[in-house]
C-alpha cells in the first residue's frame, strides 16, 4: 500500500470514526490463525476471565493462545483470546459410558482404550486449559494403556512380545508427558511419576529416576505420595537395593492405604521384597491378603499365582511363632489353610464361569 493511499485511509478512518488498525491488519492479509496449531473442532463452552461464556468450536491453540469458531461454521475463524484469559473450559465429550462400564467390567483395558480414546482425540491439544473434563478421563486412559502394557509383559513369551509391550509403555509414557503439563491439577505431577514408571519399562530407569529428584517430594496426604514411593521402590529394586525398596513400599502402603493407583502395586512390590529377602511368611501373608482385598483383578490374579507357589514349595509349612501382637489379641489363623481354600474357591469360580477367562492374551494392535 503507497504512503498517498495509507494517508487516504488514516483521513477517512478519522472521519467516519471507523476503527482503523482491524480495517489495516485485515488489508494486510493478518492470519488469525498464524503461530496456531489447527486442530478437528472441539465443541466446547469456555468461561474466561472478560466475564464471557462462550459456547465455540475450537479450531486452534498455540503457546499462547487459541482459536475458536462457531459452532456451525467451524471453518470460519470467529475469534483468537488469550490462554491465560480462560479460567474453565467444558469440552463436548460422546463418551460411550455403558459400553465403558462393560469394557472395565471384564477387565478388558483395550476396550476400555478404545472407549475413551475415540472420544477423548479432539481434546488432547487442550488438555491445559484449566479445570477442563477430559484430563481425568484422558488420566483414566493411560492407566488402561498401562494395564495392556503390563498384561501383555506378564503373558509375552517372545521377542515379539516384549517389543510389543514396549511400544505399548511407550504410547502410554505420550500421553503421560501430555498430562504432565496440566498445571491446574495434582493430575499433573501424577502424570510424571506415571510416566517415570512407564520410562523404567521401557529400560530407562535413569531417566525415570531423573523425573522423580527433579520434582519436590510430596507430603503425607498429597494426591500423589503413594505413587511416588512406590515408583522409588520399583527403581531401588531394579537397583537391587532389597531394603530399601521394602522401606519405600512401606511408605506407599502405610500412608495411601485408600489409593487404588498405589496400594495394591505397594503390596505386591513388598510382597516380592520378602520373597527376596526369603521372608516367605510375610510374603505368604501379603500375598494372601491382596487376592483377598482386590477380587476379580489382575492384582488377585498375579498374588494368587505367587501364593500357590510359596505354598507348594513347603516353606511355610511349619507354624509360624506368634508375635506378641498375635498372643495379646488372641489371633492365631492359619494362613496356609486360608491360602489354599481361598484358592480353591478361585478355581472353582473359574470352572463354572461362563464367560472367558479374565486372563487373556492381549490382541495384536
Amino acid at each position: 500500500m503507497s504512503l498517498h493511499r495509507l494517508s487516504h485511509c488514516f483521513a477517512l478512518a478519522v472521519a467516519l470514526c471507523l476503527p482503523l488498525v482491524p480495517a489495516l491488519a485485515q488489508q494486510a492479509g493478518a492470519n488469525p490463525m498464524q503461530g496456531l496449531k489447527t486442530t478437528k473442532p472441539l465443541e466446547a463452552r469456555l468461561w474466561s476471565s472478560d466475564s464471557r461464556d462462550r459456547d465455540v468450536a475450537l479450531i486452534g491453540i498455540g503457546k499462547d493462545k487459541l482459536a475458536y469458531a462457531n459452532r456451525d461454521k467451524p471453518a470460519v475463524v470467529q475469534g483468537v483470546i488469550a490462554l491465560d484469559s480462560v479460567q474453565r473450559a467444558q469440552f463436548e465429550l460422546e463418551i460411550d459410558y455403558a459400553e465403558l462400564a462393560k469394557a472395565e467390567g471384564r477387565r478388558d483395558w483395550v476396550g476400555v482404550y478404545r472407549v475413551l480414546n475415540a472420544a477423548l482425540a479432539p481434546a488432547m491439544p487442550y488438555l491445559t486449559l484449566p479445570d477442563n473434563n477430559a484430563a481425568d478421563r484422558v488420566m483414566q486412559m493411560a492407566g488402561a494403556m498401562m494395564r495392556i502394557a503390563a498384561r501383555g509383559e506378564r503373558e509375552g513369551i517372545s521377542d515379539e512380545d516384549r517389543e510389543r509391550v514396549a511400544k505399548q509403555y511407550e504410547a502410554a509414557y505420550g500421553v503421560f508427558k501430555q498430562l504432565a503439563e496440566v498445571n491446574w491439577s495434582p493430575i499433573g505431577t501424577l502424570s510424571v511419576i506415571k510416566g517415570s514408571q512407564c520410562l523404567l519399562k521401557i529400560g530407562k530407569p535413569k531417566t525415570a529416576q531423573y523425573y522423580l529428584d527433579e520434582m519436590p517430594e510430596p507430603m503425607p496426604g498429597d494426591v500423589s505420595y503413594g505413587s511416588y514411593w512406590l515408583t522409588q521402590g520399583q527403581l531401588a529394586i531394579l537397583r537391587g537395593e532389597i531394603r530399601k525398596a521394602l522401606e519405600y513400599s512401606i511408605l506407599s502402603v502405610a500412608f495411601e492405604d485408600k489409593d487404588i493407583e498405589s496400594f495394591p502395586d505397594a503390596l505386591m512390590l513388598s510382597a516380592n521384597c520378602y520373597e527376596q529377602q526369603e521372608e516367605w511368611y510375610r510374603a505368604r501373608d501379603i500375598y494372601f491378603e491382596v487376592a483377598s482385598l482386590f477380587p476379580n483383578t489382575d492384582w488377585a490374579d498375579d498374588a494368587a499365582g505367587r501364593l500357590d507357589t510359596i505354598l507348594k514349595s513347603g516353606k511355610t509349612v511349619d507354624a509360624e511363632e506368634s508375635v506378641i501382637e498375635n498372643v495379646f489379641f488372641a489371633v492365631n489363623e492359619d494362613i496356609n489353610d486360608l491360602g489354599r481354600k481361598l484358592l480353591e474357591e478361585r478355581a472353582r469360580a473359574q470352572s463354572t464361569s461362563t464367560e472367558e477367562p479374565g486372563r487373556r492374551r492381549p490382541p495384536v494392535e
